[in-house]
């Protein structure tokens, strides 16, 4: 009885001892609470290593990240926080909370998608404003000119590889290429068909030949019936070549090209200030190519040299010359039958390819004065050109009923000529 009483006394004591620092120990254990939550994107997906930081008034920031399920914990004491929710891709958030002791609180937070921002910067290298004359006869910025006319400057026709007239109105609105017949340029401007409307310089070129653009600076397009402004023609319009002139900034390109069927083409443009008052501009062209047609080739050759004499402030002297050759085989493609081509091989030659030829030899010179006076230019153009071509081709005409023959003609044609204008 003795010792039963004994333990039960010291049961006693022990049991009022522990009542006596659980509230101590409590304190300790409970003086926080737990918060916890998940981070979700507006799918309802987790967001991983989202941050999540938690602040207070004179206390100091309590950050923890998610983990792959979007889940986080965090223990705080008693008192108001704002919590700050980021992620990378996400447009951050932020909340106000109140934790109270013992608490337990969870809660789902979900970020927005960040939109995508970027910045460009857009510089442009020099200036692209253009001035013409082809429009009203006298210079004017394109865009003060109040009819449709369309310039397609050096840059383009380099971007484009363009090397004929047919390549650049492939590109302007209202123009047309035509097939020449195999033998020259000739286009259709608004539904007027024109071998005649060309000008170089505001200068009428209309012998019919294939021209190059090697030593073009721009081309201009003008559409309309203001192109009867430029005499005879076809009234459509007018396709003006501006020649390049020398200048006093020393520059240089050579440009090389080859492609399919034996295509190459070689072209300089060199330009040399020789004083504080002359200027030297050199254009050079070669190219000789195949074709996948049979027995089909083209070979041209230009040379264009340039002079600018700069003999006064107001007066300027700018003399051209060039020297072109092409020559090329006629080509008038294959025969049709019940109104589709004839079934025959892509390369088949009708006629005698050796005996069907196109050939221009042009030699032209030009000399042109300016000078500037108070609010005026008064300019001056010569322009003297020798022009010798020739084509001989072979049509190829109807199909017999059993497509064992067609019928064939040919004809050809020559023109020398000597044309001055001023």
């Amino acid at each position: 009885m003795t010792l039963r009483r004994n333990l039960t006394t010291i049961l006693s004591s022990l049991i009022a001892l522990a009542a006596l620092f659980t509230p101590a120990l409590a304190q300790t254990t409970t003086g926080q609470a737990l918060l916890s939550g998940r981070i979700l994107d507006e799918t309802n997906a987790p967001i991983a290593n989202a941050r999540v930081s938690a602040h207070s008034d004179g206390g100091k920031d309590i950050t923890t990240t998610t983990d792959s399920t979007g889940a986080f914990s965090i223990r705080l004491a008693p008192g108001r926080y704002g919590l700050a929710i980021t992620a990378d891709g996400f447009v951050a958030a932020s909340e106000d909370i109140s934790i109270e002791l013992n608490g337990l609180h969870t809660m789902d937070i979900v970020l927005r998608v960040a939109g995508f921002t970027d910045k460009v910067q857009v510089t442009e290298s020099g200036s692209r404003a253009v001035t013409i004359a082809s429009g009203t006869k006298t210079p004017t910025p394109l865009r003060d000119v109040p009819q449709s006319v369309t310039v397609v400057d050096e840059r383009l026709i380099k971007d484009q590889l363009m090397a004929s007239v047919a390549d650049v109105v492939r590109y302007v609105p209202g123009i047309s290429a035509h097939q020449g017949e195999n033998n020259r340029d000739q286009v259709v401007i608004r539904g007027n068909s024109s071998s005649a409307d060309f000008y170089v310089n505001g200068v009428r070129d209309d012998v019919q030949y294939y021209r190059d653009l090697y030593n073009v600076e721009r081309i201009e397009a003008l559409m309309g019936p203001n192109g009867m402004m430029f005499g005879r023609g076809g009234g459509g319009g007018v396709i003006n070549r501006v020649t390049k002139a020398a200048g006093f900034t020393r520059a240089g390109n050579v440009a090389l090209q080859a492609g399919s069927y034996a295509n190459r083409r070689f072209t300089v443009d060199a330009n040399q200030p020789l004083t504080s008052v002359a200027a030297l501009r050199l254009n050079g062209l070669f190219e000789d190519s195949a074709s996948f047609r049979q027995d089909v080739s083209l070979e041209r050759y230009g040379f264009a040299p340039s002079l600018t004499l700069a003999v006064s402030p107001r007066t300027m002297i700018v003399l051209d010359y060039e020297r072109f050759h092409d020559a090329r085989t006629a080509d008038r493609g294959v025969s049709s039958y019940l109104g589709r081509p004839v079934d025959v091989a892509a390369s088949t030659y009708f006629g005698n390819p050796s005996d069907s030829h196109v050939r221009a030899d042009t030699n032209t010179f030009s000399a042109s004065i300016e000078r500037y006076q108070g609010g005026f230019t008064i300019r001056n153009r010569t322009v003297v050109g020798d022009y010798d071509r020739g084509y001989q081709n072979y049509v190829p005409g109807a199909v017999s009923d059993d497509r064992s023959r067609v019928a064939l003609t040919a004809y050809n044609n020559a023109t020398t000529r000597l044309n001055s204008f001023n």
